[in-house]
């Protein structure tokens, strides 16, 4: 399955060539999403539509974590990062499930350096305190090459009639 979110369009392309909408509020917590990842925010620091703001600290395992409040063009998130290493150690966020609202909590771990950019290749996530979903990264890879055509919705394939 393709998943397929940009600021003009969201749409799901299932095997078999059947293609579906996302509804308007997963694909507006879908732009939310983008917008509370790491590398966005890092790549728009000196927007002036993003702010940060250090406060105090709280202990995540047994790091006294310095909080970060974010707000990354409307999407609010807090970082809880180890002044030593600078790592992100758990971000928590307002979010919108299937269900409804939801307190959003990601850890992030075995961070790895990539071309001189150091990211999390382990996230293990939790909707109001239960455990939702994780991920695992395998590699990394900066500016691919990248067909635009995935971007573009596709004519969906007449089903056969038997």
């Amino acid at each position: 399955m393709n998943i397929v979110v940009t600021p003009d369009a969201a749409f799901l392309v299932f095997p078999g060539g059947k293609v579906q909408n996302f509804p308007a509020a997963q694909k507006a917590e879908t732009l939310e999403q983008i917008k509370r990842d790491p590398i966005f925010i890092a790549s728009h620091a000196k927007d002036s539509n993003v702010f940060f703001r250090a406060g105090e600290t709280e202990k995540v395992g047994d790091v006294d974590a310095r909080i970060v409040d974010v707000n990354a063009a409307g999407a609010a998130i807090r970082w809880f990062v180890d002044p030593q290493s600078g790592h992100i150690l758990k971000e928590t966020y307002s979010t919108l499930t299937q269900s409804g609202p939801a307190q959003g909590e990601t850890i992030l771990e075995n961070w790895k350096t990539v071309n001189g950019v150091t990211l999390p290749f382990s996230r293990k996530n939790m909707q109001n305190g239960q455990d939702s979903s994780g991920s695992e990264i395998g590699a990394i890879e900066f500016n691919p090459n990248v067909d635009s055509k995935l971007f573009e919705r596709p004519s969906e394939k007449p089903t056969s009639q038997q």
